[in-house]
């Protein structure tokens, strides 16, 4: 029986119903406990409950009993768990990130420790001149007159001295395609 109450009355969930959910997840997480029966969640009777719809658990989620039940942990979750639970939807965080930031500023940021930071004495940083390296001496490129038609051949780099034309190239390309329908004809 987790729902939220404005589903129980007119039968509309928006995303306030969603944190309500979330609301019911996160006490029993912390609990152990079935939010609206207040049973173990591990009893059968829970999952019974859930399989007959009970008139006594329609009321005691439209009576706010598993928000009482939250504030009654009496911790600073219990409180935001509370107010997610709220029968109000308007009552309940506006967002989820409103809910986080309330979990992390009342929950989780009072247990970490603050570190004092202690700034390091500034020693001077020694330089060390880089020797200046001649210029790298760079070959110069050969002038080689346009071509008209074929692209020019490309040097063979595997050092077995045959120059590779486009046209090899494109057939041993089309070898290893996977559908051999798709292949590209290699031209002679």
């Amino acid at each position: 029986m987790d729902v939220a109450p404005e589903l129980l009355s007119n039968g509309i969930t928006t995303f306030l119903s969603d944190i309500y959910q979330l609301g019911l997840v996160f006490y029993q997480l912390h609990t152990g406990q079935h939010a609206v029966t207040g049973e173990r969640v591990i009893d059968e009777s829970v999952t019974a409950a859930r399989k007959v719809a009970r008139p006594d658990l329609y009321e005691a989620i439209k009576l706010g009993v598993p928000s009482q039940r939250a504030m009654a942990i009496g911790t600073p979750f219990g409180r935001c768990v509370a107010r997610m639970l709220a029968v109000q939807p308007k009552d309940r965080y506006q967002s989820t990130l409103e809910v986080w930031t309330d979990i992390y500023f009342s929950c989780i940021a009072p247990l970490v420790q603050p570190v004092a930071l202690q700034a390091a004495p500034a020693q001077p940083v020694p330089v060390t001149p880089v020797p200046s390296a001649p210029a790298p001496s760079v070959p110069p490129v050969p002038s080689v007159p346009p071509t008209v038609g074929a692209p020019p051949p490309v040097p063979d780099r595997t050092g077995s001295g045959h120059v590779l034309s486009t046209p090899a190239i494109i057939q041993g390309v089309s070898h290893f395609t996977p559908n051999a329908e798709d292949a590209i004809p290699a031209s002679d």
